[in-house]
C-alpha cells in the first residue's frame, strides 16, 4: 500500500483542490463541482473513466437500437406476411442482428461496470488516506476545539462511502440513462422527421403538377400517398418513434436518483476536501526545525504564560523553573493545577502564549518536532492499547527496536511471562483495544492480566520481605502501563456460543396467522393486485392488435381498429387508478394492523421479564424502543408488502401464459425455456440499479485504525507515530482495493453476460416464430 500513499500525496498536489460552491441558502451544505468530485484521479483513473464513459454511453444506446431492429422486424412481418419464406429469412436476419447487439451490450456492460467500480475505489482510497494524514498533522488545539464538531470518523466512513458510490456506480448509471434519453429522442425525432420529409416531397410533387393531377382526377390518390397506408410512416416506424420517446422518458426518470446520489457525493466530498485544504494552512509540520546532534536533557521554563484555547482562565502566569540533566523531578499539586500541562508543553502539544521553554538552551519552537518527541520516553496517565500485535504495540515506543529489546521492555512491565504463554506469543493479535480504564471496566482478558501483574508484584514483594532472592520491577514502571490481548479464537468461540445464534426464525405461516383477523382486507387487496398484474400482458396484446391493424389492406378498417384500441388504452389508464388504490390501500391497512398487533405483543413480552433482564447491555432502553419501532415494521414488509408483490406477479405470469399459449404453445414453450436467462438478466439489472459498489464492511478494519488513532491522538503524537498509522491505514485500504479489481470484472462480466443472454432469448423466440410461420397449420 506504499504506492497508494505516495500517489495520494502526488495526485492531490498536482490536481489543485476544487473550490467549494457556497450555496445561496446558508442552511445547505457547500459542494464541490462535478469535476471536483474526481480531483483525486491520476492518469490511470482518467483512462478508466474514459473507458467507463464509452461503455456507459454504448450501453445506453442499446435500447434505442433494439427498438429500431424490432421495428424493422415488425415491418417485415407486416409487409411480407403473404411470402412466408422471405419473411422468415428477414426475421432470421434481424434475429442475428439482435445476437450481435447482445455481444455489444456484453462488452459495454462489462467495461462500464468494471471501470467505474475500480476508479471509484482507487480515488476514494486516496481521499480517505489524505484526509487521515491531514487530521493526524493537526495540533492539539484542533482536537480540543474542533474535532468533535468536525465529526472526523463520520467523514472517513460514511462520507467516503457516499463519494465512492457517486464515483463508482452512480456516475456510470447516470451516463447510461442520460445516453439512452438523448439517443432515444434523437432516433424518435429523426424517424418522424424523415417520414414528414418524404410526405413533404409527395406534397411538393402534387402541387407542382396540380393540373395533371386534376386532369386525371388523382386527388384521392395523392391523399392516400401521404397517409400511413401508402407513405413512409408505417406501423413499424410509428412503433419505433413512440416506444423510443416513451422509454427515453423512463430513462430520464431512472437517471434522476443517480443524479441525486452524485449531488450527495459532491456534498460529502466538500467535507473531506475542506479538511485537506486546510492542511497546509493549519497543520503542524513535523519535520521543520533543527535536530540537535547531542542532548543532555536540561529543561527550563522561562516566564511561560499559557491558557487553553477552550478556557478563559490562565493556567500559567510567568512560570519559571529549571530541571538539570539526569535529575528526577516531581510536579505535585491539586487537580487542575497544570501538572499534565507541563508535560504537554514539553512535548509541544501546546505553545506558550509568552515566554520560552528551552532544551539545553534551545527554544523548543526551533527544534524539529518529530525528532524532539523521539527523544522522550513517556508513560501517560491513560496508556492506550492498539488493535495490532503485542510486538507492534511495544514498537510504538521505539519503531526500530529488536526483538531482544521488545523482550526486555515486556519484562520491565511484568508481562513477558504472560505473553509467552499465548498461542502466538508476541505475534498475538490484540482484540481488546482502548485505554487502561476502558479495558479494566470491560472485565476481559486485559483486566485478568492486570490482576496477574499485581499478583506478580505482591509475590516479588513477599520474596523481598522474607529475604529470598528476587527483584521487583513494580517501582520502575507503574501498573497503569499494563497491556493485554486476547486471541481471536477466544472471541469467535464466545460468539459461536452466544444465545443470539440459536434464536429460532418464525415461519411465514406463523406470520400469516398473526394477520388472520384482516383476511377481508387481504382478499380485497389481492383482487386489486391481480387486476394490476393483468394490465401488462393485456397492454402487450393491445399493442399487437394495433400493429396488426396498421398493416390492414382496408384503410377504413385500420382507422376504426386503431381508434378502438386507443380508446381502450385511455379507459385502461382511467381504471388503473382505482385498481392500484384498491391494492395498496387494503394491503397497507392490513400491514398497519399487523404492526400494531406485533408491537403490543412485543411490549407485553418485554414487561414480563425480570428486573435483571433490563440491566443487560443489549436490553437498554434505546435498544428495546428501537426494536419495537423497527422490527415490527420489518414484519409488515415481510408479509403485507411481499404478499402484494407476489400476488401481482403471479397474476401477471398466469395472464401472460394464457395469452401466449392461446396464440402458439410451441413458441411459448421456447420462450419459457429461456426464462432462467431472462430471470437472471432481471436480477442483475436490479443489482445494477442498486449498485455493484461491493461490501463496504471491508473498510471496517481501516476505519478501526483511524478510530483508534484519533481516540488516542496524544499517544500517537507522543511517539511520532503519525506516519506509521498512515501506512497501517493505507495497508488496510489496499485489501478492498485489490478485491474490487476482481469483483469489478466479475460483476461486469456477469452483468454483460446476463444482458447478452436476455437479447439472445428474444432473438431465439422471434427466429423460432418465423420458422413456425412457414407451416401455419402447426404454428
Amino acid at each position: 500500500m506504499e504506492e497508494l500513499e505516495l500517489t495520494s500525496d502526488q495526485i492531490l498536489r498536482q490536481n489543485s483542490l476544487p473550490k467549494m460552491e457556497q450555496p445561496s441558502n446558508s442552511s445547505k451544505k457547500p459542494t464541490v463541482s462535478i469535476f471536483g468530485l474526481f480531483s483525486a484521479a491520476d492518469k490511470f483513473d482518467h483512462l478508466l473513466m474514459f473507458l467507463g464513459l464509452v461503455g456507459s454511453c454504448a450501453h445506453g444506446a442499446v435500447f434505442p437500437v433494439f427498438f429500431i431492429l424490432f421495428g424493422n422486424m415488425i415491418d417485415s412481418l407486416g409487409h411480407l406476411g403473404s411470402d412466408t419464406h422471405q419473411m422468415s429469412s428477414q426475421v432470421s436476419k434481424y434475429s442475428l442482428d439482435l445476437v450481435y447487439l447482445g455481444l455489444g451490450v456484453f462488452v459495454a456492460g462489462w467495461i462500464g461496470v468494471a471501470c467505474w467500480m475500480q476508479t471509484g475505489e482507487r480515488q476514494t482510497a486516496r481521499l480517505r488516506l489524505k484526509y487521515l494524514q491531514s487530521v493526524l498533522r493537526k495540533d492539539m488545539n484542533f482536537f480540543d476545539m474542533e474535532a468533535r464538531d468536525s465529526n472526523i470518523l463520520f467523514h472517513i466512513s460514511s462520507d467516503a462511502i457516499l463519494v465512492q458510490d457517486a464515483i463508482g456506480d452512480k456516475t456510470g448509471h447516470a451516463v447510461r440513462y442520460l445516453s439512452q434519453f438523448f439517443i432515444g429522442f434523437v432516433v424518435g425525432f429523426k424517424s418522424g422527421e424523415a417520414a414528414y420529409a418524404e410526405a413533404g416531397k409527395v406534397a411538393d410533387e402534387v402541387i407542382s403538377q396540380i393540373r395533371t393531377v386534376y386532369s386525371f382526377v388523382g386527388e384521392e390518390k395523392a391523399i392516400e400517398d401521404i397517409l400511413v397506408k401508402r407513405g413512409d410512416t408505417n406501423g413499424a416506424k410509428a412503433f419505433t418513434v413512440i416506444i423510443n420517446v416513451i422509454f427515453s422518458g423512463f430513462a430520464l426518470g431512472q437517471a434522476a436518483p443517480n443524479i441525486a446520489a452524485i449531488s450527495k457525493g459532491r456534498a460529502a466530498a466538500a467535507s473531506i476536501l475542506s479538511m485537506i485544504e486546510t492542511d497546509s494552512n493549519r497543520s503542524t509540520n513535523l519535520e521543520d526545525g533543527i535536530a540537535m546532534p547531542k542532548v543532555s536533557g536540561q529543561i527550563e521554563f522561562r516566564g511561560v504564560c499559557f491558557s487553553y484555547p477552550s478556557r478563559n482562565n490562565m493556567v500559567f502566569e510567568n512560570l519559571s523553573f529549571s530541571i538539570s540533566a539526569g535529575k528526577t523531578f516531581a510536579v505535585v499539586g491539586p487537580s487542575g493545577s497544570g501538572k499534565s500541562t507541563v508535560i504537554s508543553m514539553v512535548q509541544r502539544f501546546y505553545e506558550p502564549a509568552s515566554g520560552k521553554i528551552l532544551l539545553d538552551g534551545h527554544d523548543l519552537k526551533t527544534l524539529e518536532l518529530k525528532w524532539l518527541r523521539q527523544q522522550m520516553g513517556l508513560v501517560s496517565q491513560e496508556p492506550a492499547l492498539f488493535a495490532a500485535t503485542i510486538a507492534d504495540n511495544i514498537l510504538f515506543g521505539k519503531e526500530d527496536a529488536s526483538m531482544d529489546q521488545i523482550f526486555e521492555a515486556a519484562k520491565a512491565a511484568n508481562v513477558h511471562s504472560f505473553v509467552i504463554q499465548l498461542p502466538e506469543g508476541y505475534h498475538t493479535q490484540v482484540v481488546e483495544s482502548g485505554n487502561h480504564s476502558e479495558l479494566i471496566s470491560k472485565g476481559g482478558e486485559y483486566a485478568s492480566m492486570a490482576s496477574l501483574q499485581v499478583s506478580e508484584h505482591v509475590t516479588d514483594a513477599s520474596s523481598k520481605l522474607s529475604g529470598t532472592a528476587g527483584k521487583s520491577s513494580f517501582r520502575e514502571l507503574p501498573s497503569s502501563q499494563n497491556e493485554e490481548v486476547t486471541t481471536r479464537e477466544m472471541k469467535s468461540k464466545d460468539d459461536d456460543l452466544s444465545p443470539a445464534n440459536f434464536s429460532p426464525n418464525p415461519s411465514i405461516w406463523e406470520l400469516v396467522k398473526l394477520n388472520a383477523p384482516e383476511w377481508p382486507y387481504a382478499v380485497l387487496g389481492s383482487v386489486g393486485a391481480m387486476m394490476a398484474g393483468m394490465e401488462a400482458p393485456l397492454f402487450a396484446l393491445g399493442i399487437t392488435h394495433m400493429l396488426t391493424a396498421f398493416y390492414s389492406p382496408d384503410m377504413s378498417k385500420m382507422k376504426k381498429e386503431v381508434q378502438l384500441v386507443s380508446l381502450i388504452f385511455v379507459g385502461a389508464a382511467v381504471v388503473t387508478v382505482p385498481i392500484y388504490i384498491l391494492q395498496h390501500y387494503f394491503y397497507t391497512l392490513m400491514g398497519e394492523r399487523l404492526i400494531t398487533r406485533v408491537r403490543l405483543s412485543m411490549f407485553s413480552a418485554i414487561l414480563c421479564n425480570e428486573i435483571g433482564w433490563f440491566d443487560l447491555d443489549e436490553n437498554s432502553t434505546g435498544s428495546l424502543t428501537s426494536t419495537l419501532a423497527a422490527d415490527a415494521t420489518l414484519v409488515r414488509s415481510t408479509l403485507a408488502d411481499r404478499l402484494s408483490t407476489m400476488v401481482q406477479n403471479v397474476s401477471l405470469t398466469v395472464t401472460a401464459f394464457v395469452i401466449g399459449f392461446s396464440f402458439s404453445w410451441r413458441v411459448s414453450a421456447v420462450v419459457i425455456a429461456c426464462f432462467p436467462l431472462m430471470i437472471g438478466a432481471a436480477i442483475t439489472e436490479q443489482l445494477f440499479l442498486k449498485g455493484f459498489g461491493g461490501d463496504y464492511r471491508s473498510y471496517t478494519r481501516a476505519n478501526a485504525v483511524a478510530r483508534e488513532a484519533i481516540a488516542n491522538i496524544r499517544t500517537v503524537a507522543s511517539f511520532g507515530a503519525e506516519e506509521r498509522i498512515a501506512h497501517q491505514f493505507a495497508s488496510e485500504l489496499n485489501k478492498p482495493n485489490k478485491q474490487v479489481l476482481l469483483q469489478g470484472h466479475i460483476s461486469g462480466i456477469g452483468y454483460g453476460a446476463s444482458q447478452f443472454f436476455s437479447l439472445c432469448s428474444f432473438a431465439l423466440g422471434l427466429w423460432y416464430a418465423s420458422k413456425r410461420s412457414r407451416s401455419p397449420q402447426t404454428f
